[in-house]
This record gives structure tokens, C-alpha cells and sequence, in this order.
């Protein structure tokens, strides 16, 4: 295996704990919402197959709906875009949160 087909795998790794994490924690899924989840993990495998370098590199992004190319990122960014898909732009919401909320975050930020 190389290390693009090891990469693929943990990246798809993650995307399926977290979809499952969304699943299970939303108790009682009503059918919209199971198709959107579908939708969802059907993206997020397909990114798999898009994203094809894992480069961590910091990148100044728009805001909202920024992004990297789309054959480069990390797991966050196979995420973000997932949510994407199902016109839910979890960058913009967790920004929105940290904005409102970031007293409530752990503060141990490595800056």
C-alpha cells in the first residue's frame, strides 16, 4: 500500500467515526435527515478520491465557504466539505461559535 492509499484510508477512517458519532447521537433520524446523511457520507467517500495530498500547510482562506484546492488538505477539510454538500457550512459554524462561545473553550491553544 502507499503512503497516498495509507493516507486515503485513515482520512476515510475519521469521515466514518464522525458520521457515525452524528448518526447514533441523533437519536431519531426522520427520513429528510437520513438523506442528508447519505448524502453526506456519499460526498465524504468521494473526497477520498479528490483529495489526493495530505498538505497541512497554512493557508490564509476566504470567508465564508473558503477552501484549498480541492486535490490538497487534511481530514477537516474532507469534513468541512462533506457538510458542504448538504448546504451546511460547519466552517462558518464553528467560527460563529468560537466567536460567540470562546470563553468556553478549552484554553490550551498552542500559539
Amino acid at each position: 500500500m502507499s503512503l497516498q492509499d495509507d493516507i486515503h484510508q485513515k482520512i476515510l477512517y475519521v469521515i466514518k467515526q464522525i458520521l457515525l458519532l452524528l448518526f447514533f447521537a441523533s437519536g431519531n433520524i426522520y427520513a429528510q435527515e437520513s438523506c442528508l446523511i447519505k448524502k453526506m457520507m456519499e460526498n465524504c467517500i468521494l473526497q477520498t478520491k479528490l483529495t489526493q495530498y495530505y498538505d497541512s500547510s497554512y493557508v490564509k482562506l476566504d470567508y465564508p465557504m473558503g477552501d484549498v484546492d480541492i486535490e490538497r488538505g487534511v481530514c477537516t477539510d474532507v469534513i468541512i466539505r462533506a457538510f458542504r454538500a448538504v448546504d451546511k457550512d460547519l466552517q462558518k459554524e464553528i467560527h460563529e461559535d468560537m466567536k460567540a462561545n470562546f470563553s468556553q473553550y478549552p484554553n490550551n491553544w498552542a500559539f
